[in-house]
């Protein structure tokens, strides 16, 4: 196992440590991974091994591993969502557009899994599943508004629910009842009276709570101010993080309460304070990722960077390029900010750092994984796999997630080509030479600030 090397040391225990790592090598050069938290019962790692199959390991919180399955299935992504409930984990994949649907049910403790599929010919934009009253819920828009597809395994129907409009989903949690954080657009017309040039008038975030047979328990606005129209919404706790737009076209961070309380101070910080005007024309190419948030005792910490797509010399997606990333920290009246400079390449969608519930915040920068807790005031501590130049062949940090509690979960990855050879065939059978790619996932398991 390749030496994990500790580049800076002069925190205590209670700040940041290595609890655990772990190998992994799969033949060939997955087209995609995804590692997905069990919280405390452990980690569940999806990798795309070829073009026909992909594996799925579980791993417990001292990574180990407990099963693996590999399973034959051509999908070109990941798992479009997924839900945890009762021991087990579901998995949903969409072919076509989300025409047709590949449902695959996990027992987290023996790796046995179910698969079913079914078929969605109406018009239907997914967004997340979960389990209620033991069937599968899959949330998402129709043309009419929110819309909720009830499965029991062997038959589904379409609920439509009383939340009409024209609605972007944002987020999707099912537990009791549904929750869902919906962009919610109020659209104009040029020509009105022939409804033709259609244009977005407005927006607000509105946040609400549905039964399964689609009616409205609650619903919370966050009317937007001063023309700041917002754009998407991330939720933790009380409070909302999102990026609104101006009609000028200047956009910023916005945070707001979702709390019922009156005169509730919304925040705003717009980007160019942020980047300053210098790089104005960086800011019009640039969009902006907002990460998973955390909510805790000490507030809610919240957070996003800025990116640009990285293509080859034919025009072809490669991934994104972040730079410039914010970490916030949500009290009731007040919120601190802090920047990062950040340079790091990732696939699409892939989040640029972590947060977790002590208030740290890890992330990657070539090849090295960085932690640094803004609580304590504290430098940041980097990790490194390999004292080499970075490159794809040498080991070195790729991504960071928040597994559990205060524990990063970072994941390293190093290609190898090794020349092999088949017997040929023909009188003279000589050997037939071709190359084979291997590649090894590096994880570590890396605490920082003092668990709850």
């Amino acid at each position: 196992m390749k030496k994990l090397i500790l580049l800076l040391f002069f925190f205590s225990a209670a700040q940041a440590q290595i609890l655990h790592s772990a190998q992994l090598e799969i033949v060939g050069s997955p087209g995609w991974y995804q590692a997905i938290s069990l919280n405390k019962e452990g980690l569940i790692l999806i990798l795309k091994e070829d073009q026909t199959r992909f594996k799925v390991v579980r791993y417990t919180t001292d990574l180990r591993k407990v099963w693996e399955q590999e399973l034959f299935f051509d999908t070109e992504e990941g798992p479009q969502s997924y839900t945890l409930y009762d021991h087990r984990i579901a998995l949903l994949f969409s072919e076509t557009s989300g025409m047709y649907y590949q449902w695959i049910d996990f027992d987290i403790n023996t790796g046995e899994y179910q698969r079913k599929g079914f078929e969605l010919r109406d018009y239907f934009v997914d967004k997340g599943i979960g389990i209620l009253n033991g069937q599968m819920i899959l949330v998402g828009t129709d043309k009419e508004g929110l819309s909720l597809f009830v499965f029991d395994g062997e038959n589904g129907i379409l609920v439509h629910t009383q939340w009409k409009g024209n609605l972007e989903i944002q987020e999707v949690k099912i537990g009791e009842h549904i929750e869902v954080l919906a962009l919610e657009k109020t659209l104009g017309y040029s020509n009105e009276k022939k409804k033709k040039g259609e244009y977005v008038k407005s927006t607000q975030v509105v946040y609400a709570h549905l039964s399964s047979s689609g009616e409205i328990l609650s619903k919370k606005v966050i009317v937007p101010t001063g023309g700041k129209f917002p754009m998407n919404g991330r939720r933790a706790g009380d409070h909302v993080i999102g990026v609104y737009k101006e009609p000028d076209g200047n956009r910023g961070v916005f945070i707001s309460s979702i709390r019922e309380v009156k005169n509730s101070p919304q925040f705003f910080t717009p980007f160019l304070e942020v980047l300053g005007d210098k790089n104005a024309k960086y800011l019009k190419a640039a969009e902006y990722k907002l990460v998973n948030p955390i909510a805790s005792e000490e507030g809610s910490l919240m957070g996003g960077a800025f990116y640009t797509n990285i293509t080859d010399k034919s025009g072809l997606a490669m991934g994104w390029e972040y730079s410039t990333a914010q970490v916030f920290t949500v009290f009731d009246e007040m919120v601190q900010r802090h920047t990062l400079p950040l340079k790091l390449q990732t696939p699409k969608g892939a989040q640029p750092f972590a947060l977790n519930s002590a208030g740290a915040v890890a992330y990657v920068g070539n090849g090295k994984l960085w932690v640094r807790n803004f609580n304590i005031g504290s430098r940041p501590i980097a990790y490194a796999l390999s004292e080499d130049k970075p490159s794809s062949f040498v080991p070195g940090y790729r991504q960071v997630l928040h597994w559990y509690d205060n524990v990063f979960l970072g994941i390293g990855t190093q290609s190898k080509m090794e020349a092999q050879q088949v017997k040929g065939t023909g009188k003279k059978k000589r050997p037939i030479p071709y190359t084979q790619t291997r590649k090894t996932f590096f994880l570590t398991a890396i605490s920082a600030g003092i668990a709850n």
